[in-house]
C-alpha cells in the first residue's frame, strides 16, 4: 500500500508515518479527555470479580497464533504453547490490576495500522485499526463479558451489531418485513433512511460514554478500570515497518479492541429509543423507516432533526452527504417523496432499488401478499454464508449426508418398531371414532396397502429396458455411476448394476412393505386366544390386563372365556374378571382361512403386475443398445511394480547361437531356456559343470536361443 500525500515523500516512511498518524490524531484529540468530576457517583462497594488461572489458561489458548503482537513485543504462540506455565502469573496480574482499577500504561499504548477505504489508497480515506497488547485483550475479554451480563436487559433490541445471536441478516430481515407488510396495504407508501456518523469511533467523548455505562447498569465494580483504560491513552503509525512518534489521545475508541464495540453500543443505545419512527442500528449504522397512509403527511422529519439534537448533545457528527433516502410506493398514482434534511442539507432520494443488483431481490414489482417472498428471503443461501460454516462445509460432503439421513432412518424405525411391540400407546382408544373392524377388513386394509407401496415405486420406475441395468441413486456420490459384474447362472454375459438411482428412496419403501406383509400376515392367521384374549357374544375382543392372570389362563382355555370371566369375581378387587379386563374395540368374527385369503387378491395382482411389466419392458430388443453401455470409464491400472513384482530378481539375458543345427526348410522358432550361472556354454549347449561341482540355480538366467542358418 503507498499513499500520496502532498508536501511529504513518499519513500520516506517515517514522514510518512508521522503524516498519517497527526492525521489520525487530529481527530481523536478534537474532544476534550475524560473528566472525572462530572461522571455519577458510583461506589464500588465490593470488590471485581476474581479471574481463575483456569479461565486465563482458556482464554490464551484461543488466541489466534497469525494475530499480530502488540507494542509490548509478546507474541501469541509463546502464550498459547506456554498457557499452562503462565495462566498462573497473568491471572495475578488481571486480579491485581482489577482490584487496583488501574490500567498498565504499556496496555494503553497502540501501535495503529492505516487499512485503505478506497482503491487506490486516499489519505483522507484511511481505517485505523489498533495493535494493542495480547494480554490486554484477556482482560478486556473478561471485562467484556461481564459488562454484557450487566447490560443485556438495557439495551435496546433495535441494535443488531456486536452482540451475540444478532447480524445484519436479522436487521434485513425485520427491515425487509415491515416493508413487505407496508406494500400489502392499499393506499401505502414507505420512506427509508440510512444514515451514516462521520468518525464514529473517533469522536467519542469519554465523559459521555463513561457516563451511558453507568446509567445502563454495569457493575461499579469494573467501572474504575474502564476508566483507567479509555485514559490517558496513546498511539504510534506504522507504514512500510517505520513507527510514528507517539501521540496522547483525549477522545475515541481503538478499533481493534475488545471494548470498543461495546462501549460504542451503551454511548448509542438511547438514539433508538428517541426515534418516533421505527429505526434499526447495527453498531454505526442508523436506519429509519416511516410507513403510513400516502394521504398523511410525514413525521420523518422530526426523527431528523430529534437525531441531529442528539449527535450534537453527544459530541458526534452526522456526514450529510452519505445519508441516502428511499422512498416505496406501489400506487398507480404515488405521491412525491418528502422533503427530508440534516442539518440544512438535503438529502437524495434514490429512484429505484432495482438500479442495483444487490437490491434486486428486497422488493416486489407489484403489491400483494408478499409473505411466500419473506420466506423465499430468508431461506436463500447468500443471506448465511457466515451463519454455521464448519456446518455448512460438512454438509458439502456427500458421505455425510449418506450417513446422517440412514442414521436418522434407522433411529426412527427403530423407535416406531419398539412403539408397536412394546405396546406403549393404547391404539385402541385411538381408533374409537371409527367403525369397528374385524380380522378380514384389516387383512384387506394391509392389502391395499401393499398396493400403494408398489404404486409408490411404478410410479417412479425406469421404464423400459431395467433387466438390463438397475439404477440406483445414491446422494453425495462424487462417482456419478458405479458399474458392478454379476456373473448370470444361464448366460455367458453379465448382469450389469448402474448404482445411480432410485432403490436408495425405495429402502424405505421396501421396509415398510415388509411391516405390511407381516402385519397382513398376522391378521390371517389371528385368534384371540393365542394372545391371552376372548370373544363377546357380539363379536368384541376382551383383552386380560393382569399378567399373572394371563399366564395361568392361556393354557385353561375354560377360564378365558366371555361367560366364565363375567360370572366370577377376582377377590382382591372384589370386581369381575370382565370388569378387570380391557374392552377392545376391534372384533373378530372367526372367518375361514379360505375367506381371508381373498384379502391378499389385491395385493397379489400388485405383485403380479409389478413382474410383468418389469419383465415385458425391462429387456433390451435385438436392435437396442444400453445407453449406460458407453458412460464409464476404465480404471486405469497402476504402473507400479506389486510387491512380489518388486521383491523378484530380473533374469539375466544370454544370446546362446547353435552351431550344430540343420538347415530346415523353415527357420525354427526361437526357445528359451533357464540356466543357473554355474553352467557353461558348450558349442551353444548348456551342460552340467565339471568337476563334481554342484549346479546352482540361485540366479536364473534366460537363455534365448537363435538358429544359425
Amino acid at each position: 500500500m503507498t499513499v500520496q500525500a502532498e508536501g511529504v515523500d513518499p519513500d520516506n516512511h517515517h514522514d510518512m508515518a508521522n503524516f498519517i498518524n497527526q492525521k489520525f490524531t487530529d481527530v481523536t484529540t478534537s474532544l476534550p479527555p475524560l473528566d472525572l468530576s462530572n461522571l455519577p457517583t458510583y461506589l464500588p462497594s465490593r470488590p471485581p470479580p476474581t479471574v481463575q488461572p483456569w479461565d486465563v489458561y482458556w482464554k490464551l489458548c484461543k488466541i489466534k497464533t497469525t494475530k499480530s503482537a502488540g507494542p509490548d513485543g509478546i507474541d501469541g504462540r509463546l502464550l498459547k504453547e506456554y498457557a499452562v506455565e503462565l495462566s498462573e502469573p497473568i491471572a495475578n496480574i488481571l486480579n491485581s490490576s482489577l482490584l487496583e482499577g488501574r490500567v498498565p500504561h504499556e496496555w494503553k499504548e497502540a501501535v495503529v495500522v492505516p487499512l485503505p477505504k478506497t482503491s487506490p489508497p486516499d489519505i483522507n480515506h484511511l481505517r485505523p485499526v489498533s495493535l494493542t497488547s495480547l494480554i490486554s485483550k484477556v482482560c478486556e475479554d473478561f471485562v467484556a463479558t461481564w459488562m454484557l451480563q450487566d447490560t443485556k436487559n438495557s439495551i435496546s433490541p433495535n441494535q443488531f451489531g456486536g452482540l451475540k445471536g444478532r447480524s445484519t441478516t436479522h436487521c434485513l430481515i425485520t427491515l425487509a418485513n415491515q416493508l413487505y407488510e407496508a406494500a400489502d396495504k392499499r393506499g401505502t407508501s414507505s420512506t427509508w433512511v440510512l444514515t451514516d456518523f462521520s468518525k464514529a469511533f473517533d469522536l467519542v467523548d469519554h465523559t459521555v460514554a463513561m457516563k451511558h455505562l453507568i446509567n445502563l447498569g454495569v457493575r461499579p465494580e469494573i467501572i474504575p478500570w474502564i476508566v483507567s483504560f479509555h485514559s490517558q491513552r496513546s498511539q504510534r503509525t506504522r507504514y512500510h515497518g517505520a513507527l510514528s512518534k507517539k501521540k496522547e489521545l483525549t477522545c475515541g475508541l481503538a478499533q481493534g479492541t475488545k471494548l470498543g464495540p461495546i462501549v460504542f453500543i451503551a454511548h448509542v443505545n438511547n438514539l433508538t429509543n428517541s426515534m418516533n419512527s421505527p429505526s434499526r442500528a447495527f453498531v454505526d449504522d442508523l436506519n429509519l423507516v416511516e410507513s403510513r397512509r400516502t394521504s398523511e403527511p410525514s413525521k420523518l422529519q422530526n426523527d431528523l432533526d430529534n437525531l441531529s439534537s442528539w449527535t450534537e448533545k453527544n459530541k458526534m457528527k452526522l456526514n450529510p452527504s452519505k445519508c441516502k433516502a428511499v422512498h416505496i410506493c406501489f400506487a398507480h398514482n404515488p405521491p412525491p417523496p418528502p422533503p427530508l434534511s440534516i442539518n440544512g442539507h438535503v438529502l437524495e432520494f434514490a429512484k429505484s432499488l432495482y438500479a442495483s443488483d444487490e437490491y434486486r431481490h428486497w422488493l416486489p414489482k407489484r403489491r400483494g401478499d408478499v409473505s411466500g417472498r419473506v420466506t423465499d428471503m430468508m431461506l436463500q443461501d447468500t443471506l448465511y454464508e457466515t451463519w454455521a460454516r464448519p456446518v455448512r462445509h460438512w454438509w458439502r460432503q456427500g458421505w455425510h449426508r449418506i450417513i446422517l439421513f440412514w442414521a436418522v432412518l434407522l433411529s426412527l424405525t427403530g423407535i416406531v418398531v419398539m412403539v408397536i411391540t412394546a405396546d406403549y400407546i393404547d391404539w385402541d382408544y385411538l381408533n374409537r371414532g371409527f367403525l369397528p373392524t374385524n380380522e378380514l377388513s384389516r387383512a384387506i386394509l394391509a392389502s391395499f396397502i401393499l398396493v400403494m407401496d408398489l404404486l409408490i415405486v411404478m410410479q417412479d420406475w425406469d421404464f423400459p429396458h431395467f433387466m438390463g441395468s438397475l439404477d440406483i441413486k445414491l446422494p453425495g456420490i462424487n462417482t456419478t455411476h458405479i458399474r458392478l459384474h454379476i456373473p448370470k447362472c444361464l448366460r455367458k454375459d453379465e448382469w450389469t448394476i448402474h448404482v445411480t438411482g432410485k432403490w436408495f428412496n425405495y429402502g424405505i419403501i421396501m421396509l415398510v412393505i415388509i411391516l405390511d406383509l407381516n402385519m397382513w400376515k398376522n391378521q390371517i392367521f389371528y385368534k384371540p386366544f393365542d394372545y391371552g384374549q376372548y370373544v363377546g357374544p357380539d363379536g368384541s375382543i376382551h383383552f386380560v390386563r393382569d399378567i399373572t392372570t394371563l399366564q395361568g389362563d392361556l393354557f385353561n382355555r375354560t377360564t378365558l372365556t366371555y361367560d366364565w370371566r363375567a360370572n366370577h369375581t377376582d377377590p382382591a378387587s372384589n370386581l369381575t374378571y370382565l370388569e378387570r379386563d380391557l374392552h377392545m374395540h376391534s372384533k373378530y368374527i372367526g372367518f375361514t382361512l379360505s375367506v381371508k385369503g381373498i384379502a391378499f387378491v389385491p395385493g397379489l395382482m400388485a405383485f403380479v403386475t409389478f413382474g410383468v411389466l418389469i419383465w415385458w419392458y425391462g429387456r433390451f430388443k435385438p436392435n437396442e443398445k444400453d445407453p449406460h453401455a458407453d458412460r464409464y470409464v476404465k480404471r486405469k491400472r497402476s504402473k507400479k511394480l506389486r510387491m512380489w513384482q518388486r521383491n523378484a530378481t530380473e533374469p539375466k539375458t544370454t544370446l546362446v547361437s547353435l552351431t550344430n543345427v540343420k538347415t530346415l526348410n523353415t527357420p525354427p522358432p526361437p526357445a528359451t531356456y533357464d540356466i543357473p550361472d554355474t553352467e557353461r556354454e558348450n558349442g551353444g549347449l548348456a551342460v552340467p559343470a565339471q568337476n563334481g561341482a554342484a549346479a546352482t540355480t540361485e540366479r536364473p538366467v534366460k537363455v534365448q536361443v537363435l538358429s544359425n542358418v
